[in-house]
């Protein structure tokens, strides 16, 4: 007798009124494709879906017109990493590209984070930034894209996409900053602090056009301790929401925020993954960044892995 498992890894939806932190109905399914999908990101009216896929081997751009479209590989793109995000008007996203220092030296290590940006009616791409980092967030009003540095660090950047003009902002004394995304009116930016061990932790800041911000200024809006991440924004800003581990289990938390003081209320549950069999890869070797967790008017999307297992037995019969 033996046992075995698989997990298979597909994009979910939970309708909500996000504007309300209200679920609306039961999670649904948006992919079913027996290769993985994953890190979803949705448009604010969550018309439009776009997520990578392994469906072709490598890792490949997809989109998905909601609700119930068809799913469209998006050309000849270049081989996305991890990292993907749509803007808010759901007319382009922005990925990440691991590049070579040198292309003429096959054995050239892969050391520059290249930003690229498709433009999703047309498949048309072009490479918005020679070495960036990995993209958070392309700013509601879609001048700049977030992203994080490429340092041991992590630092937060700032990509003018019309000039290419690209800076630094955001750094702390000792943690790398992550999942960086500014809120719809522009004037607040939540991220996660990463302690490593001692767990993940939510802050907002004061947006300020991408400029300098001192650690005195930051707000924490979530515990220390425990794993608190990937925060995003209602589509009216007066909601936070993001993957907490607070109950033993990673699950969709949202948290009211009052933008005129910066501060939170209390956290509350939104959408609960309390089962081993499906889950927001909580059992499965994948970072929290390829859950992908997006907020829209209406749903929330996320990256679930369904884990199935079979118990085998087999007649070895004896040798007479």
């Amino acid at each position: 007798m033996f046992a075995s498992a698989a997990s298979n890894l597909d994009i979910w939806s939970v309708p909500l009124d996000a504007d309300q932190a209200r679920v609306t109905g039961v999670p649904e399914r948006l992919t079913g494709h027996a290769a993985e999908d994953f890190c979803p990101s949705v448009s604010m009216d969550g018309r439009t879906l776009v997520f990578l896929s392994k469906r072709a081997g490598g890792t490949s751009l997809w989109k998905k017109s909601l609700p119930g479209g068809r799913e469209i590989e998006l050309g000849r793109t270049p081989v996305p990493s991890n990292r993907l995000k749509i803007s808010a008007d759901g007319k382009w996203a922005v990925y990440r590209v691991m590049e070579q220092s040198d292309p003429q030296i096959a054995a050239s290590p892969f050391r520059k984070q290249a930003i690229y940006a498709t433009r999703l009616d047309t498949g048309e791409t072009r490479r918005v930034c020679v070495d960036c980092g990995a993209p958070t967030h392309i700013t509601p009003d879609g001048r700049l894209v977030l992203y994080e540095t490429g340092s041991t660090i992590a630092k937060l950047g700032a990509l003018r996409v019309a000039t290419g003009e690209k800076w630094e902002f955001l750094q702390h004394s000792h943690h790398p900053l992550r999942a960086a995304r500014v809120s719809p009116g522009g004037a607040w930016l939540a991220l996660h602090l990463n302690r490593g061990l001692d767990g993940r932790q939510i802050y907002v800041v004061p947006f300020l056009d991408a400029s300098p911000t001192p650690e005195r200024n930051w707000t924490p809006i979530t515990e220390s301790t425990g794993a608190h991440e990937e925060p995003w924004w209602s589509p009216n800003g007066r909601y936070l929401y993001y993957l907490s581990d607070r109950d033993g289990w990673r699950c969709v938390w949202a948290q009211k925020f009052d933008a005129r003081t910066g501060r939170a209320g209390e956290p509350v549950p939104i959408q609960h993954f309390h089962q081993a069999r499906r889950s927001p890869l909580s059992f499965v070797k994948r970072d929290p960044l390829y859950v992908g967790l997006s907020v829209a008017q209406d749903r929330l999307v996320v990256t679930l892995a369904e884990i199935t297992s079979n118990i085998w037995l087999a007649d070895i019969g004896v040798a007479r």
